[in-house]
């Protein structure tokens, strides 16, 4: 019988919580692993979700649950999970950031569809689309009319949002969690749409692969996908460089994720989008109803060297991606610019939040109709 240890979650000032365990007592669990419940007993956004404990789903231990300093409606919610080391990431904690809709409390009756946010690689920290210090992601300003759950996950240093081939440093089946956990999570502990009709996935760079990866990898479960200078051709000699140089860096293998980084590796070919296969997988998912998008820049209007060199670079694997689903007559938003100012962000075509936080406002209404339908 599993153990049910129940929390007191309190405000301190800034928005942060502490967890007072209270007496433990035995309780029917469904699994051997320790539980928790996270009993809400602040004012608030975690308030308005009124009765509703935070509590464990399979794979997930929750360790503490925080209001996000500067943001109004956003929450982060650390856990263990033993399907990841959590020596992956930046933070050496898994996590997640939930921003409710701003009518959640006062509909106590209704569902809302959810977009998963990804993030990129070489940052790829949970915080960087709700980031504290309003430099980064925008995420929670550009969803504040949107009727929709906003979920960010934690990317790893350089997780590639996949179930690595070599784990010889520790467990690493970021696809496995994210999909088959986190997702089920989330469902369980919020008044989602719980449906594949009613969730989006996007993501930027790093995050952009990790989208289309798990959409192919799941048909049906997203009813849209988006990458924002997504590294979306990962048989690419560009990406293929720049993953091997992230995992060195990293303390990893360069094989780790795919194993061997040559174009004749069938596991690297099966995971890429932009290969043939992965391209006729992403015309039946859309056919299926689907909805695909891509925006990138040209890197051309960046001052900035190093953005301008990786937008060019994941520029090109968004174009091809789109001949490739154009070649199959597969319908498709594609979005490619140089400099632009949308929805109040100012993006000079370059690999940076001007840009994606540009890319998230133009794509959110198309978002909101495609997990609405």
């Amino acid at each position: 019988m599993g153990r049910l240890t129940r929390v007191v979650v309190t405000a301190l000032a800034g928005g942060a919580l502490t967890l007072t365990p209270m007496a433990a007592h035995a309780a029917p669990a469904t699994s051997d692993a320790p539980t928790s419940d996270v009993t809400a007993a602040v004012p608030g956004i975690l308030g308005q979700i009124h009765d509703t404990q935070i509590h464990d789903t399979k794979g997930i231990t929750v360790t503490s649950v925080t209001k996000v300093s500067g943001q109004q409606r956003t929450w982060q919610i650390n856990y263990s999970t033993p399907s990841i080391d959590p020596a992956q990431t930046f933070d050496g904690q898994m996590a997640i950031r939930v921003t409710l809709p701003a009518g959640y409390a006062s509909h106590p009756d209704k569902h809302y569809p959810v977009l998963y946010l990804l993030p990129g690689g070489g940052s790829g920290r949970v915080r960087d689309w709700t980031d504290e210090s309003g430099k980064q992601g925008k995420a929670e300003q550009i969803t504040a009319d949107a009727d929709l759950i906003t979920v960010t996950l934690e990317g790893g240093k350089v997780s590639w949002y996949s179930d690595w081939a070599n784990q010889s440093r520790g467990d690493a089946d970021w696809s496995h969690h994210h999909l088959d956990e986190v997702i089920p999570f989330v469902d369980s502990n919020f008044r989602t749409v719980a449906s594949g009709k009613h969730r989006a996935i996007a993501g930027l760079s790093m995050g952009g692969y990790g989208a289309y990866h798990y959409a192919m990898e799941h048909p049906g479960m997203f009813s849209s996908v988006s990458a924002y200078s997504g590294a979306v051709d990962i048989e690419s000699a560009s990406v293929r460089a720049t993953v091997a140089e992230q995992l060195v860096k990293s303390g990893y293998q360069p094989d780790s994720v795919w194993g061997p980084m040559v174009r004749t590796n069938r596991t690297l070919v099966e995971a890429n989008p932009s290969s043939g296969e992965g391209a006729d997988n992403l015309a039946s998912i859309q056919r299926d109803g689907t909805r695909l998008a891509l925006y990138a820049g040209t890197g051309l209007g960046s001052g900035n060297p190093g953005a301008m060199a990786i937008e060019t670079a994941v520029g090109a694997n968004t174009t091809a991606l789109h001949v490739r689903l154009a070649a199959r007559q597969v319908p498709h938003t594609y979005i490619r610019y140089m400099t632009r100012t949308y929805g109040g962000f100012k993006c000079d075509g370059g690999h940076d939040w001007g840009c994606w936080n540009a890319d998230l406002s133009q794509d959110l209404p198309l978002i909101l109709k495609a997990v609405r339908a």
